[in-house]
């Protein structure tokens, strides 16, 4: 992640993942003074390998919007078939929502990023603002969640006014939709593509 740090941790396979992982959150929840008090605090997971029964190819000679609609509503399909038990989707870009406030608008209505941040926040708990950037004095806020559209976002509201009304992101920034910046493409018998993989539990049989 961009505003995030990422550690990842491998065992060998004669070590007892619950010994490590006991140790390992132990250790972290010692540690003094941290997280630093902007940061969010550590989460710490157990990843365990889930076999792959078979990987589904979509392609053909469409742009990245479609292409990432009908892939999210095939992967939708597979995950309600019966015995499945993971789905992941390869070759497709985050798609991301951009809100842009400028330093001018930051001074008119006496507003900071943090305030259309918290907005943002409230809004519904799954739907996080993220990172904040810097272009010259403009900011931009990044939502990474794929449910909602700019339109819902701009509708969202800041704070009330003097005179009763109602100030909404709209009212202050401009709001767009995007995919995120990476350098991502997949191709698939020479078209654009994505893939999603199935997975089993380790308890199942392929068939």
């Amino acid at each position: 992640r961009e505003d995030g740090v990422l550690t990842r941790v491998e065992l060998k396979d004669f070590v007892n993942i619950d010994d490590v992982f006991s140790e390992i959150e132990s250790t972290v929840n010692s540690l003094i003074n941290f997280p630093p008090p902007a940061a969010e605090k550590p989460v710490i997971t157990k990843a365990r390998i889930t076999p792959k029964v078979l990987s589904v190819a979509v392609y053909g000679d469409i742009g990245e919007y479609p292409l990432k609609y009908w892939v999210e509503k095939i992967d939708d399909d597979i995950k309600r078939l019966p015995g499945v038990a993971v789905t992941e989707v390869r070759g497709l870009r985050d798609y991301e929502i951009l809100v842009e406030l400028s330093e001018f608008n930051q001074r008119k209505y006496n507003i900071s990023p943090l305030d259309i941040n918290k907005a943002i926040n409230n809004f519904s708990i799954n739907t996080p603002g993220g990172m904040i950037e810097s272009s010259k004095n403009d900011k931009l806020i990044k939502v990474e969640e794929r449910k909602y559209y700019a339109k819902d976002i701009e509708e969202i509201p800041i704070k009330q006014l003097k005179n009763g009304s109602v100030l909404k992101i709209k009212d202050v920034a401009n709001v767009s939709e995007n995919f995120s910046s990476e350098n991502l493409i997949s191709w698939f018998n020479n078209k654009r593509s994505a893939f999603i993989d199935i997975k089993r539990n380790e308890n199942e049989d392929t068939l």
